[in-house]
């Protein structure tokens, strides 16, 4: 038997084999440096292996394999998202959509998802390229500027019109600065070494500065929430708010308060920052990558700001397989999985690996290079393509955060000459629950262009 494997009573392998290490030293590595981590354990177990990140908590099965992958996305009989409050329910709260299950998960996410797609997306191009040219106007010339949290702040203007635009500017400002300041607690390093510590520990988070700046941005959203329920029907207005607030479709009572400013702090804290990071990553391979960016600079200029292009969308495609900005998604089983020499029984905890398929030599020939030719013919197939997820659990706000992309890309390169700082590439590092690049994307602004 393999170091770490465990088998069941009849022979069976139930957990495939992992590093013995004790849990706060897995955890420690897993937030300090976490591609080193789970590359090395690829490298050493295999496309399936069982990590311990979680002090006093069960083990999980990570998945390297992406058929094995794909069916536990896709599959809602085969798995459940498992009781993980203790370490997120004191930033997301315990409302969350995406710790729902069943028809309640299924009823949530048909409430927000309007607000994402269709004509409410095509509605936000403008203002997406408008607050884009304000944005970077701001960029001063032949220094280095960490453009990861430039790009943040502009996300974070664009969920806030997403979610709460029917509110005006002054709520909007206000809730703004409410999220910066709770972000800036979560993606403290410190935050990061919290995954060693047992979920009491962790809880105790919450009563402190963590739970003082959640109840502040909580107050706003709740003002907001109740004075919309004070309007007379119609002038709610048409965010994301406003879907959450309307009766279902199927005649059940509208969603309590608690259970709408969760879903509300849910969209404003994550619906911005993984579109920055990935925005900052696709900078960060661009400006190592000449002929890359010549040939998207080229395009961008001979379009003008519209439309879709194929090497713009090669680009974005490409550094979301190379640099994805969450590592993976858990997963809970209801029913026994077999895998190759290995049956997972339920109630184990299974964790999808994106960035792991993501650089499978067999599925992407020199998989840590970053060539976004590679799918200029063809797009990726979907168990091997994974940065937003997969199956009925798919990121909500996908075709936003990929809308927003396009075009702050596409204008950066229309308007800005841009150069690396260093020839070194950034390492990956933990801020929160994304994986970004460890000094922000730096890059110099060499000169700015002519429309």
């Amino acid at each position: 038997m393999a170091p770490g494997e465990e088998r069941r009573s009849d022979g069976a392998i139930s957990l495939p084999p992992g590093p013995r290490r004790p849990a706060a030293v897995q955890a420690l590595e897993w937030a300090l440096r976490p591609a080193t981590f789970l590359e090395r354990c690829h490298r050493d177990y295999g496309d399936l292996f069982t990590v311990r990140l979680d002090v006093g908590r069960a083990p999980r099965v990570l998945i390297a394999e992406p058929q094995t992958a794909a069916r536990l996305l896709s599959d809602p009989s085969l798995t459940k998202i498992p009781d993980t409050r203790a370490s997120i329910a004191p930033v997301f709260g315990e409302e969350w959509v995406l710790l729902a299950n069943g028809a309640k998960h299924i009823r949530r996410r048909r409430q927000m998802l309007p607000a994402f797609h269709g004509d409410h997306l095509q509605g936000y191009r403008e203002k997406i390229v408008a607050a884009t040219d304000s944005e970077i106007a701001r960029w001063p010339l032949s220094q280095p500027i960490a453009l990861r949290g430039r790009l943040q702040s502009l996300t974070l203007q664009l969920i806030l019109v997403a979610v709460l635009g029917s509110a005006g500017e002054e709520v909007m400002e206000e809730t703004g600065r409410k999220v910066e300041s709770l972000l800036a607690i979560v993606a403290n390093r410190r935050a990061a070494l919290a995954v060693a510590l047992p979920d009491r520990a962790r809880s105790l988070l919450a009563r402190g500065a963590l739970g003082r700046a959640r109840s502040s941005l909580d107050a706003v959203i709740v003002a907001e929430i109740e004075r919309r329920r004070r309007t007379p029907a119609g002038g709610v207005g048409s965010d994301a708010l406003a879907h959450l607030l309307q009766p279902t479709v199927d005649g059940e009572e509208a969603l309590r308060t608690e259970v709408v400013c969760d879903q509300v702090r849910t969209l404003l804290l994550a619906g911005h920052e993984s579109t920055a990071t990935s925005l900052a990553w696709t900078l960060e391979h661009l400006v190592h990558a000449p002929n890359a960016s010549k040939r998207l600079r080229e395009e961008a200029r001979s379009i003008g700001g519209d439309g879709g292009e194929a090497y713009t969308e090669a680009v974005l495609t490409e550094s979301l397989r190379l640099s994805p900005p969450l590592a993976n998604t858990q997963r809970q089983l209801t029913k026994a999985l077999p895998s190759g020499p290995y049956t997972l029984v339920p109630g184990t905890l299974v964790t999808p690996c994106a960035y792991l398929i993501h650089r499978r030599p067999d599925l992407y020939p020199a998989p840590n290079e970053f060539r976004p030719e590679r799918f200029l013919s063809a797009p990726p197939t979907p168990a091997a393509w994974l940065p937003f997820g997969g199956g009925p659990r798919r990121c909500l706000g996908a075709s936003f955060a990929r809308l927003q992309m396009n075009l702050i890309l596409r204008r950066l390169f229309q308007r800005l000459s841009l150069e690396a700082v260093s020839a070194m590439r950034e390492p990956v590092q933990r801020r929160g629950i994304v994986l970004a690049p460890a000094n922000g994307a730096e890059v110099v602004v060499t000169k700015r262009l002519p429309p």
